[in-house]
This record gives C-alpha cells, structure tokens and sequence, in this order.
C-alpha cells in the first residue's frame, strides 16, 4: 500500500507583492471559536465557491462528542437538520460531504493527501456545480494553486441537484464543521481572506497566484473584483472589533468564542513564528492552545517546546510572559540549536545543561534569574540576573552576528546589558557561532505565553520592530527583528 503523501504548506508563502493581507483570525478549539450567517434565497444553489487560507495550530480531533471526525472548516446547516460539511478528519485529510435525514448522499474524501504542516499557510479552494455533465467536474478542490483529482471514495451529487446546504434559511458556520448530527467539529487553525461564492464555480487561479520570481510559490490575490453573489462574503479581519464584518458589504457573521485579541498579523503574505506541537516527547503534557502561542504543562516534571522559525544570522527578538507558577514551578526561556532539538529523547524531556545533549543553547531560568548553558563540549549555569514571576515579561534579543543573547525583564536588560552595543557585547551572554537555533520555552507546571510576531492578548503598546513589524508589549532593541517570513526571506 502506497504511503499517503504530506503536503507542506506555502512555507516562503511570503514574498512580499502587489496584494498584501494584513490580517488573519484565530480560530481557537479550547474557546469553542466559530462565525454563523443566515443564508436567504441563493443565487443558484446548485453552484457555489469557498476559498480560504489556513494555517493548521493542532492536528486530529477537537469535538464536544466522541466522535473521531476531526476539525471543521466551514459548515452549511438547514434548519431541517441536513448539513453540508468541509473539514480535515481526523487523519488530517479533507473531507466533503452532505448528509440527509442523518444519511449520507454524496461524499468526496480521502485523497493520499494529508496535511500536517503547522509551521505554513494552505489554500484550499472548494468549488461546486452540479451542472456539470462529468460528475468529478461537480466537485473540484484545490490546495495550493493545484486541482487534486485523486480522492478514494466518492459519491458525486446528482446532475442538476441542488446542495442542501444552499437552501434559503440555512446557516452558514465559519470554523465548525459536522460529524454526524448532533456532533460539532472545533476548528483549531488561522484563516484568513475567507471567501463563500454564492452562484458561481470558481478556479483557485480566481483567489491567487504562482510568484513570478519563485514559481513554486502560491500567494494569495486581491478578490475584490469576483461576484460574490446573494449570500456570498468575504472575511478580510481587519477590524477586530468586528471579525465577522463581510468586507464584500453583506450582513456580517456572528462572532461566538472569538474576541478582539483573535485577530493576528501572522498572514499568508507574512507567516509568523510559533512554538511547534509536533516537536514534544511521547510523553509530554504539553497543551498547545491560542495559535500555538499559549502553552501549558501540566505535569510536575520538565518539557520543552521548540520555536517554527530557525535562524542562522542576523538579530532576533521576542517575548514570553509567564501566566502560572504554583508551588515549585518554573520555567526557561531562550534559545537553543537546532542540532539540540534533534539530540533525541534528552533534547525533548530534559532541560537544558547537563543532561546528555552537547549541542549548543542558553534560557534564561526563572527560579534563580541564571543562565543555563550548553555548548559542544560543557555545560553548566551562570549568574545572570535575577529570579522572575507570574506576569513579568522577559524580552529575549539574539545577535547572530556576534554570537551574544541578552535577557530583559519588563524592558529591563539584565546584567546591564545593551543589545546594541555590537561586538563589545556590553551585559551578554556569549553562544557558540555556527549554528542554526529556534526559540525555546521550557516548563515544569507551569503556563507560558509567547509574543513572536503576534500577541496572545492585546498589548498596551503593539510595539513594532524596526521594519514596522510584530506586536509587543515593549519595542525590540534597535536591529532586532521579529520572526516573521517578511524578515527572515
């Protein structure tokens, strides 16, 4: 039996261009996050359009059932209760499929494609019309620019039948998808420029487009000239006040489960840094939550979790506040290899110093305010600052270029540092050149929440980086950066 084959998202999806999106939503499963819309009379119910970008934070299942059906993408539910359902299963494939009087009527799903990427953006175009004489015209999808066409079950919807989640009086839900009934589907993703055509069979080409100097490389496009018709609309998220507002001018969507802090900058034009579930031990009691910016252990005994973005050369920052600190508790935070991060099952249990691994990393402690490091051939701790808190937000500025990191703690920079001082290293910590390295948070019973490009909550400030970039709560150093595709191409 042939291996199912992954499929990477637009990891350099971020070129810069002409068509730039400012903004994305946080769809988080732990807040039951979704938007509703009730649909009125279709322009043609026999033909629509849905297109959207997505990037994936949590795989498998988030339900309020048992059910096994994965996580929902966008929902169409009659009052009658029949529904039209899109979602990732719970092997993180795609799936479509209609259901009447809880029986299944048609259904297109389990291509080898799976998606697994939590660090990149997809596009996913799904597009209908039973008009069509070949019944595999009558559903089309498209991930990235490209029409797959090789699902392994398939049950087409008749020619000439209208969809039952069309119908007039239908409810539209963004974010939510359908197992069985009675059974909700949480989505746990971003999306951004999410477009429902009402009356139309678009192409992917309709939504985006290859770069022209990185052929490989699917961008999105501005959609402002498609007819969206009756019930069509289009979420750009650019007010966070109002998500649900339909950028095309219809009624805007209900909000439930999202506030204002759901709105991100981390975009299928700029990808953002997060920490990756992918990367934790069998064992682990990691939580991942709120775009894989939020996390939580809740065992007494050490995880780490590693950043999405390495990085090679240049000078990096970021913030992490600490939320939770019972008893005994603790955290770490820095940098570490990404040779570290591959050093087998020390790299991902054990906390940095001393426990086997001999690739290079420093975090800064929070029991003791030390430095704990590790480089090719010792390790140990250094005195550095002092001990930090439930609150306090430590800023972590890496300079690649000179082979320093420093610490602040609520904009101050421990052991009087000065991340701008160069090659003197006024205050640093000095690291091993010539590697690679990712952002770092470790926890024992604790619960952490990391700023990279874009806050977990709103800031006081949304502080800006020297190319007017991230959001956090105090301004990086001169020359830092934040971790977003936009810096790091």
């Amino acid at each position: 039996m042939p291996l199912p084959t992954i499929l990477s998202g637009n990891v350099a999806s971020a070129l810069g261009g002409a068509y730039e999106v400012a903004n994305s939503c946080r769809f988080d499963a732990a807040s039951g996050a979704y938007m509703s819309k009730s649909l009125g009379t279709p322009t043609n119910a026999k033909k629509a359009t849905f297109s959207a970008w997505i990037k994936r934070c949590s795989l498998g299942t988030h339900s309020n059932s048992t059910d096994s059906g994965g996580q929902g993408i966008v929902t169409f539910k009659p009052s009658n209760g029949n529904f039209d359902t899109w979602k990732f299963n719970n092997v993180d494939k795609i799936d479509f499929y209609s259901e009447v009087s809880s029986l299944q009527k048609y259904w297109v799903a389990d291509g080898p494609e799976q998606f697994r990427d939590v660090g990149a953006w997809y596009h996913i175009v799904i597009a209908l019309d039973s008009t069509q004489s070949t019944a595999a015209n009558r559903f089309k999808y498209y991930i990235n620019g490209t029409q797959l066409t090789s699902p392994t079950q398939t049950s087409y919807i008749a020619q000439d039948s209208d969809h039952v989640g069309l119908a007039s009086g239908s409810t539209v839900y963004v974010g939510l998808g359908k197992a069985h009934n009675t059974n909700v589907l949480y989505s746990d993703f971003y999306m951004a420029e999410v477009c429902f055509i009402d009356g139309t069979q678009y192409a992917a080409s309709d939504f985006g487009e290859f770069d022209e100097d990185s052929p490989t490389i699917w961008k999105p496009k501005d959609v402002s000239g498609l007819t969206f018709g009756n019930n069509g609309f289009y979420l750009d998220f650019e007010d966070s006040s109002n998500l649900g507002n339909d950028a095309n001018g219809g009624t805007d969507l209900t909000e439930s489960g999202l506030a204002a802090a759901d709105q991100s900058v981390d975009t299928p034009t700029n990808n953002a840094c997060t920490l990756n579930p992918l990367a934790v031990a069998t064992s682990s009691a990691l939580a991942f939550s709120e775009g894989n910016n939020k996390i939580y252990n809740s065992a007494s005994s050490w995880r780490p979790a590693y950043g999405t973005f390495p990085v090679s050369e240049g000078k990096w920052y970021f913030e992490v506040k600490g939320l939770l600190f019972p008893g005994t508790s603790y955290i770490q935070i820095g940098w570490v290899s990404l040779e570290y991060t591959g050093g087998g099952n020390s790299a991902l249990t054990d906390e940095v110093a001393g426990w086997g691994n001999t690739a290079p990393a420093a975090v800064y402690d929070s029991r003791s305010g030390n430095v704990y490091w590790q480089n090719a051939s010792t390790n140990g701790n250094s005195s550095y600052g002092d001990s930090y808190a439930a609150g306090d937000v430590i800023g972590v500025a890496l300079d690649l270029d000179n082979s320093k990191i420093y610490f602040a703690e609520d904009n101050t920079w421990k052991n009087s540092g000065d991340p701008t001082s160069g090659s003197t290293g006024t205050g640093a910590f000095s690291i091993v050149s010539g590697y690679t390295w990712v952002p770092f948070i470790g926890l024992n019973n604790a619960t952490a929440e990391a700023t990279f490009a874009s806050p977990v909550q709103a800031n006081t400030s949304d502080a800006t980086d020297g190319n007017s970039r991230g959001q956090f709560e105090f301004a990086p150093p001169s020359g830092y950066l934040s971790l977003c595709s936009l810096n790091t191409a």
